[in-house]
């Protein structure tokens, strides 16, 4: 590593550099449909990205879908996503190079989805790009699906979401553009949850009768680059190949019983590098209309600790007293370094708990891979609660695609 990135890195460097950019020319959106554009929930939904030569921003780029709810005109509809947004709708996703290699692989991303949400996201972006989601501050009084009496209860509202947002393989390492040689005809597969998990209905609200997903696409944002620019990076991929950096994500599900109160919890995953770990209970009696999946009860422990434990990273933090970990509080909320934090402090963050180890910015300049992170282990020390829970945990980890467009493969 230079000594300039060195300074930079570290807030030490003063020099104002000239500037140097490439041209990007923005061009208007596409809009690729799925292979159906009529889903039931519980389908799974498939789509192949078609973006030719162009490179793709998937910040400026989301999956579009409408969902149509219909009930009987008895009462007004209320229907919302709970605690959560559209990001409930799909519970596992798949994505395929391609080459066909298989790029990631997550059940439960939906769980995952909505803590990333709760944790990462402000009061601002809630209230705008948040609010398309469908993302609302008080799911008991304010309701998504609010079809008044004499509508025949039937309501279809468009929903969107950005691609770096369904999965941080879009994100990969600080938004860069998504080249043609990792973007064009890639692949993804969404399963869609049951209807009695994305959604939450209000007491009084009208009985559901039908609901169906359709109008289903996916709006690229294209960016065309100078032809220079274009040659250099095609060069390199048919030499050296390219190497796209992102994160995925491996969770683990446990049950525990209402009298268990010592719980050890073994996330083995041979990785590269850890970036984040959270975890977060939920009940076991969450999938009806009446109850919220994305509530997460607070676990009331004792001693919350882990232990990332190998040849090269052994380590260890315990924390007895939330107070303990506050002065982490800042650190930890924009995925800095830190020591584990609990959440419950805080009660819009919807009692999570939460390992940070690495953020992007160190994985830029953390030169070669270890090897190391490859064992986490959870501890903790709870009081006996009234009914047994699902204990979640989601491991974030570093993965690196290799291609050039026609051959590809994976280390993590």
């Amino acid at each position: 590593m230079s000594k300039t990135i060195i300074y930079d890195e570290n807030r030490m460097l003063y020099d104002y550099k000239p500037s140097t950019s490439v041209k990007l020319i923005p061009t208007d959106l596409q809009q690729i449909p799925f292979d159906d554009q009529t889903y039931q929930f519980t389908d799974t939904m498939t789509a192949t990205f078609t973006s030719g030569d162009y490179y793709v921003d998937s910040e400026k780029s989301y999956v579009s879908i409408s969902i149509k709810v219909g009930s009987d005109d008895s009462e007004t509809l209320k229907l919302n996503f709970g605690r959560g947004s559209i990001a409930n709708l799909w519970s596992n996703i798949r994505i395929f190079h391609a080459s066909g290699t298989e790029i990631a692989n997550v059940q439960n991303i939906d769980m995952w989805s909505k803590n990333n949400q709760t944790m990462t996201k402000d009061q601002f972006w809630k209230d705008s790009i948040g609010h398309i989601q469908g993302y609302r501050n008080n799911p008991a009084t304010e309701y998504i699906f609010n079809a008044v009496t004499g509508v025949n209860g039937t309501q279809e509202l468009q929903f969107k979401i950005r691609l770096c947002d369904l999965h941080p393989f879009f994100k990969g390492t600080e938004y860069k553009l998504l080249p043609k040689e990792i973007i064009n005809n890639l692949r993804i597969e969404l399963d869609t949850n049951p209807f009695n998990k994305v959604f939450t209905q209000g007491e009084t609200g009208s009985p559901i009768l039908s609901s169906v997903i359709s109008d289903c696409h996916i709006q690229m944002a294209l960016v065309d680059v100078n032809d220079e620019s274009a040659d250099v990076v095609s060069d390199m991929a048919l030499k050296t190949g390219l190497q796209w950096s992102y994160s995925d994500i491996f969770i683990t599900t446990r049950q525990v019983a209402a009298d268990e109160n010592n719980i050890n919890i073994n996330i083995d995953k041979a990785c590269s590098i850890s970036k984040n770990i959270v975890s977060f209970a939920r009940d076991r009696t969450d999938s009806t209309l009446s109850s919220d999946s994305y509530t997460f009860p607070e676990i009331q422990s004792n001693r919350w600790n882990y232990r990332i434990e190998n040849t090269l990273y052994p380590y260890k933090r315990q924390v007895y007293q939330t107070a303990d970990s506050y002065s982490a509080a800042i650190d930890c909320y924009d995925w800095e370094y830190g020591t584990n934090l609990k959440y419950t402090d805080f009660v819009s963050h919807n009692n999570n708990y939460v390992t940070c180890l690495k953020t992007d910015t160190h994985i830029i300049h953390s030169g070669d891979y270890l090897n190391s992170n490859k064992r986490v282990e959870f501890q903790l020390e709870k009081a006996t609660l009234p009914d047994s829970k699902f204990l979640h945990s989601c491991l974030e980890y570093v993965k690196v695609l290799h291609t050039n467009g026609v051959n590809s493969r994976i280390d993590e």
